[in-house]
């Protein structure tokens, strides 16, 4: 999903605090979790100005943490949020030739908290030139497995199913999994895993960024039967377990969103920065009655990155 200023700006009126996880160990996000402070009007003129690309030079590494919460909120509470820890790690690996396109292949590692041991693969890939950053599709081949874990185990609807109105909860939160697995295509990969037949590509690009980047920007990530739609909303100052970062806010919108869903990703000058998700579902019992609601929330945040701008590019882009 690319653009630094070195800042510092503490304890200031507007923070927006997105709660994350206190460290616990060395895959835990930094205190007080993601921040992110409006940025000077200044300091964006200059950051609007650099030409400045996403880094796709071969051997650039980033580590992502994430901490994911599922609430049920009404009377039939079953005891829970449930709550994951996941760790991303990426690397750009190569390139490959689809469409008669070259593309920079990103290859990720996944795990969480809840499987230990257990590694999922995804690979990304992306092709940019001086309009914009864009992804490749490809058809989705099966469930995707670490969508449909981040919504939460079986045993969650396990849970769900004991309770007055357990059908409901569990139609809900089902029909919450299938909206996570469109969502977690916005972060990448989502429709791309290794093992197995990949069943071809298709013809089709999201567009990840449209540089060059502003205030007010406004583009089509994808115009499919779920229009997505992405706008520079501002220039915020991140602080990250890396150090403070400025970066652009980028506000997703699609038909596939309800009206309290929020879905905002960052970039800067390492790429991608991290991103804030939360979704709603209410639950309906047979009598079309809502009864509670689900929500899911996911906050992601750059760990640790190595980039060398000067290194070389797979696609020469």
């Amino acid at each position: 999903l690319g653009l630094v200023l070195a800042l510092a700006i503490a304890g200031c009126a507007n923070e927006n605090d997105l709660t994350a996880p206190q460290p616990a160990g060395q895959d835990q996000v930094a205190p007080g979790g993601l921040i992110a402070v409006d940025a000077p009007t200044a300091d964006a003129h200059r950051f609007r100005s650099r030409r400045a690309k996403y880094p796709l030079q071969l051997g650039n590494t980033w580590k992502y943490v994430a901490h994911v919460t599922i609430e049920f909120l009404g009377e039939d509470d079953p005891g829970l949020p449930e709550e994951i820890i996941r760790t991303t790690k990426s690397e750009i690996t190569g390139a490959a030739n689809m469409f008669g396109q070259c593309y920079t292949v990103e290859e990720r590692s996944i795990t969480e908290d809840i499987s230990p041991g257990e590694i999922f693969k995804q690979r990304v890939f992306y092709r940019q030139d001086h309009s914009g950053l864009y992804e490749a599709t490809l058809p989705v081949i099966g469930p995707d497995g670490m969508a449909a874990r981040a919504a939460g185990p079986d045993r969650i609807e396990q849970q769900l199913a004991t309770l007055e109105h357990g059908q409901a909860w569990v139609r809900t939160h089902r029909a919450l999994q299938e909206r996570i697995v469109q969502m977690r295509a916005l972060r990448g990969g989502a429709v791309a895993r290794f093992g197995g037949d990949q069943g071809g590509p298709i013809g089709d690009e999201l567009t990840r960024l449209d540089y060059p980047l502003h205030w007010g920007k406004s583009w089509v990530v994808v115009d499919d039967a779920f229009r997505m739609t992405a706008t520079v909303e501002h220039l915020k100052l991140l602080r990250l377990p890396i150090g403070r970062r400025p970066a652009w806010a980028v506000r997703l919108e699609s038909d596939l969103f309800g009206p309290e869903d929020d879905v905002v990703t960052y970039y800067g000058r390492e790429g991608y920065l991290g991103w804030q998700v939360t979704v709603f579902s209410d639950v309906v019992n047979d009598t079309g009655e809502v009864i509670g609601s689900l929500r899911f929330v996911d906050v992601e945040m750059l760990q640790d990155v190595e980039i060398d701008r000067r290194g070389e590019l797979a696609c020469g882009n």
